[in-house]
């Protein structure tokens, strides 16, 4: 790997080891309207993370049908931007392909992590 230093971040592809993955027990039916809430909380801490300095947490809107989600995304700060959003959707994917249908999630990899819930947390 070749890892070079531009404007203070580091310009090199992100580490998507995984560190750990953690799914949570309870599920949702198919077809219920959570699904929709994740896929919107996942690309809102996907795409928004790296230009909210490295550390963004979203609230699904309250009007309609679809239950509330909650979601966090952090990514190392020396890292470049795009470098952050590349790392977070592979976290994401993670967690659709290995967490499948659960009510919440999270993963840390080694230059980013991501988390969803249905109900409000803190990230320390």
């Amino acid at each position: 790997m070749v890892a070079y230093r531009v404007s203070g971040f580091i310009q090199r592809d992100p580490d998507t080891k995984i560190v750990y993955e953690i799914c949570n027990g309870e599920t949702y039916g198919e077809g219920s309207s959570f699904s929709r809430t994740l896929l919107e909380v996942l690309y809102q801490v996907k795409e928004n993370t790296a230009y909210n300095k490295f550390n963004y947490y979203y609230e699904s809107p309250v009007p309609g049908p679809s239950p509330r989600g909650y979601g966090h995304g952090r990514c190392n700060g020396q890292i470049w931007y795009g470098y952050c959003t590349q790392c977070l959707r592979v976290a994401a994917d993670h967690i659709l392909w290995d967490c499948p249908m659960r009510v919440g999630a999270q993963i840390q990899l080694v230059d980013c992590r991501v988390r969803y819930e249905q109900y409000a947390f803190l990230e320390a």
